[in-house]
């Protein structure tokens, strides 16, 4: 179901009441524009990626937000689910203060255009919202105006009682004789208003406004400045009404009236924001599938600005959304993460459809529109946060047959969802799954990480030579002359360190260990020695905490995060790469899964399925994707798959 300004406020009893009764919540978004992939790396802690996220994505807009609610049927022991599309905007109102500028990412608004979004039902429809300083500085503004009309008319009751008043200048001397004539015939006619000084400025209605009070004051007559009927927020005038009653009385109910008016100004620019405002305190279960971004900026544009700092994020989205579930990190993670060569929300929905899993029918409520699992809609947020649900209720369901507790269809067992709550996916992070809302974040140990720099006519080839004493190593690209390496055997990290000199000999470049390269980083300059003492400490203990990062093919391909533009092509020689310590990385193009399957390293590719790496173009153009593509394929169908993959695969936020 569509929801716009103009069936809003008729909808949200509705709305507000299917919250209300739901067993729980899906949520999607579509925006303006995405986080640009490149932004984050593989080494980011879940701190340094909130900062990245928010200082790389809040100036875009959520503009369409979807909402399914679910509802179990005890008697049919099914779910139904009522869905909702909403077209968000922000609010103005002619107002300049809160007049606000957004960016919006070119191939984002060329694929919602190629999904069929209505931007004209957004711009002209679009439902307005505002967090909650914006509503304090709207209130803020109606409180000066109010102090404004008050001062008004005091100086109204002065100017009446001195018989003063500005100095007409003679130029306007005939013209508010014409004026005051138009007052008398319309105190003659039946008329109950009469608008004037049409297109003139302040001074023209402030002389206009004296000389009535002045010719025309008797009761029944109630002169004020207010907008023209039909007209904008700029097309002022002076109107003159006829009212009967006392002339004190007809003030106070037109005191009244007018906060009355600015209350339901207000309800209307808080708009959207109170089905967010419902959905926390429902304190319901909200479903996403990979939600960090639509956590965000739900917050950022319905709740509050997002803070600086992490903890402080982390305690707003739990306030705001005290129960999340994310369906990306489930399917990376026990028991699921064998069963799926591809986590995108469409190839989710498909696996689940088939055994072990069960992909139940969730019809609409009766009498409500919805939507179908048949339905071709996606990249609609109503129906992708529909899908998410449905997903979420076949993995969910799955969890209770394992646990003997439930059969495929029936209630949800929310008990055995405790191990995924309140947990975001980070997407593209090697070795940390997750972002912990509510406890400690996975932190685990670096010493097999190094930070490298070099020519920028070095390629995947040359950092081989550099480490390849060491055995295999995974690569996430920075620039095109610095990047992270990780070594596959981990306890040959302490070696590497030992010998950088010798490793880097008269080579152009250098190595760093990741701790020594984030002290760095951060201005805490210490001694090597004592770096390198940390690096065997940490080494001591790393097997204990973190598995060994595995070599997971032979295929001549290296895991990198490229910077923009052109795809890095493959090598034709060997390739090492680490496997990600826990699993969820962005998904391969179905081409390269089928490659992967056949290939003779197949046997030890993780059955996600995921994007395993790229190598280096040794041209200095940036790179923004990850190259999945076969060198085979013609440059044509390589980029008109790229356009269409980067918002369904492996470097959306989807």
């Amino acid at each position: 179901m569509n929801v716009t300004r103009k069936n809003y406020r008729e909808l949200l009893p509705e709305i507000q009441e299917a919250i209300r009764t739901s067993s729980f919540m899906s949520i999607d978004g579509e925006f303006t524009g995405l986080l640009d992939n490149n932004v984050v790396n593989a080494f980011d802690y879940p701190r340094e990626y909130y900062s990245k996220v928010r200082n790389g994505g809040k100036d875009f807009l959520l503009i369409q937000f979807g909402l399914c609610t679910f509802h179990f049927d005890s008697v049919a022991q099914r779910y139904t689910h009522k869905a909702f599309n909403f077209y968000v905007y922000p609010y103005t109102n002619g107002r300049r203060s809160l007049d606000t500028s957004f960016l919006c990412q070119s191939s984002c608004m060329e694929f919602l255009a190629e999904q069929g979004f209505d931007f004209n039902k957004l711009f002209r429809e679009g439902i307005p919202y505002m967090n909650f300083v914006g509503e304090q500085k709207l209130k803020e503004e109606f409180k000066n105006q109010q102090k404004t009309r008050e001062l008004r008319q005091a100086e109204n009751s002065n100017a009446n009682s001195n018989n003063g008043g500005i100095p007409v200048p003679e130029k306007y001397v005939v013209y508010l004789k014409e004026i005051c004539e138009k007052v008398h015939e319309f105190i003659k006619g039946p008329e109950k208003r009469l608008e004037l000084g049409e297109k003139t400025n302040g001074f023209v209605r402030k002389l206009i406004f004296e000389t009535l009070q002045k010719n025309f004051n008797e009761d029944g007559l109630f002169l004020e400045s207010g907008i023209k009927e039909g007209g904008g927020r700029c097309d002022r005038v002076v109107i003159l009404t006829k009212e009967k009653g006392n002339r004190e009385e007809v003030l106070k109910r037109r005191e009244e009236e007018w906060r009355k008016a600015m209350m339901d100004e207000l309800d209307l620019a808080v708009g959207f924001s109170t089905v967010i405002r419902a959905i926390t305190e429902s304190n319901k279960l909200v479903v996403g599938h990979n939600m960090l971004l639509d956590v965000c900026h739900s917050l950022h544009q319905f709740c509050a600005e997002l803070p600086e700092d992490y903890n402080e994020f982390k305690d707003l989205v739990h306030r705001a959304f005290p129960r999340l579930v994310d369906t990306k990190l489930m399917s990376n993670m026990y028991p699921f993460k064998d069963k799926f060569m591809n986590t995108t929300l469409a190839q989710l929905m498909e696996r689940l459809s088939e055994e072990p899993f069960k992909l139940p029918v969730v019809e609409p409520v009766e009498n409500c529109p919805g939507y179908s699992c048949k339905d071709d809609m996606a990249h609609e947020a109503g129906y992708d946060a529909f899908i998410t649900g449905v997903c979420f209720i076949s993995m969910a369901n799955y969890l209770g047959v394992l646990a003997k507790e439930a059969k495929n269809g029936s209630l949800i067992d929310f008990s055995l969802l405790k191990p995924f709550e309140n947990k975001l996916y980070l997407f593209k992070v090697q070795d940390i799954p997750y972002m912990d809302l509510v406890g400690q974040d996975v932190m685990p140990p670096r010493d097999h990480v190094f930070h490298v720099t070099f020519p920028s006519t070095w390629n995947m080839q040359n950092l081989r030579s550099l480490f390849g004493s060491f055995g295999s190593i995974f690569v996430s690209w920075l620039t095109d002359s610095s990047a992270f390496v990780a070594l596959e055997e981990r306890e040959k990290a302490s070696l590497v360190c030992k010998t950088i000199s010798s490793i880097v000999g008269s080579e152009p470049c250098s190595v760093m260990p990741f701790l020594e390269y984030l002290n760095k980083k951060n201005g805490k300059i210490g001694c090597k020695e004592k770096c390198l003492s940390s690096l065997n400490k940490i080494e001591d203990t790393s097997s204990s905490h973190t598995p060994n990062v595995a070599r997971i093919s032979n295929c001549s391909e290296t895991s990198a995060i490229i910077p923009s533009g052109v795809k890095r092509r493959r090598s034709s020689g060997e390739s090492s790469f680490a496997k990600r310590i826990i699993d969820p990385i962005p998904e391969e193009r179905e081409d390269e899964i089928d490659k992967n399957l056949t290939s003779p390293g197949a046997g030890k590719v993780d059955d996600n399925g995921e994007s395993r790496g790229v190598i280096r173009r040794k041209e200095k153009e940036k790179k923004s994707e990850w190259d999945v593509s076969d060198n085979e394929a013609s440059d044509c169908v390589r980029t008109k798959r790229a356009k269409r993959k980067e918002f369904d695969e492996n470097d959306s936020w989807d």
